[in-house]
């Protein structure tokens, strides 16, 4: 029992050194590599130039996705367009004042009209994901620019 209460002691005592060459090392730390808790402009620079090239990359990911999605959207419409129902044939040929489509032409209409509509939200996600793009251009240009200016200062 005694035996482990010097065992103890002698691993605390141990314990409290380590603090303290934590304590100290920390303090001749930042005095010999400078103060490490806020970074030169330089380096925020840098770290933001790498943060805006990670996001346009992750951008034009998105956008290719986008453009498969649009690929697929046009195969299908089109696929749709040549299933033209001969009902919409007639009744365009026949009698222009007909107020209710057939069935089938109603069902192949309603499809259609969702094409139309899919078509207008992937437009509308491309000139979203566009001007991103170009802001994430815009700011990049701008921080490269800014490191430049850095490196002429004295």
């Amino acid at each position: 029992m005694n035996r482990n209460y010097h065992q103890q002691n002698r691993n605390q005592q141990y314990g409290n050194q380590q603090n303290r060459n934590q304590q100290y090392g920390n303090q001749y730390g930042n005095q010999q590599y400078g103060n490490r808790s806020q970074p030169s402009l330089k380096e925020q620079l840098e770290r933001e130039l790498r943060q805006l090239e990670r996001d346009l990359v992750a951008l034009d990911c998105e956008i290719d996705a986008l453009g498969e999605k649009g690929r697929l959207l046009d195969c299908a419409k089109s696929s749709h367009m040549s299933q033209v129902p001969g009902a919409i044939a007639q009744v365009a040929l026949s009698t222009l004042g007909v107020r209710f489509l057939p069935p089938v032409a109603r069902t192949w209409y309603y499809k259609y009209e969702q094409y139309r509509r899919s078509e207008e939200i992937l437009k509308q996600a491309a000139l979203n994901l566009h001007t991103r793009r170009q802001a994430i251009c815009a700011q990049m240009f701008q921080t490269e620019v800014q490191l430049e200016q850095l490196q002429y200062r004295p």
